[in-house]
């Protein structure tokens, strides 16, 4: 029982350092730079604006048309598009969630751009 206490106090400790740290426009890799984006129903609409600002500076477009919170403050539909433009490519993809879980927008500099999740 105290294992599963101590895991899951970790658990929440760590979820929340992630959502309280400043938004990094990218990581490097050996195959070149790479965003991602996880959204859930934690995500707030301030973490959501510095990810679009920060991702603005590196030539990523991150759009939502639809965020709505239910009373509790969590998140529960999101409806956007992600187009990326670099390295002289084109790349873009829609998502959408009426009831989200979680989901991963995740782009790179060739440039490709996927979406994940519900």
């Amino acid at each position: 029982m105290k294992k599963l206490a101590v895991s899951t106090s970790i658990l929440i400790l760590s979820s929340i350092l992630i959502m309280s740290k400043p938004a990094r426009s990218f990581v490097e890799s050996k195959g070149g730079r790479n965003w991602v984006l996880i959204i859930s129903p934690r995500t707030t609409q301030q973490h959501l604006d510095s990810i679009k600002t920060a991702w603005g500076k590196d030539s990523i477009i991150l759009e939502f048309s639809k965020l709505k919170y239910d009373d509790a403050g969590k998140l529960i539909k999101i409806k956007g598009t992600v187009s990326a433009n670099m390295r002289g490519g084109n790349a873009s993809a829609k998502f959408s969630s009426e009831n989200l879980k979680s989901l991963e927008i995740k782009v790179d500099d060739r440039p490709s751009v996927s979406v994940n999740g519900q």
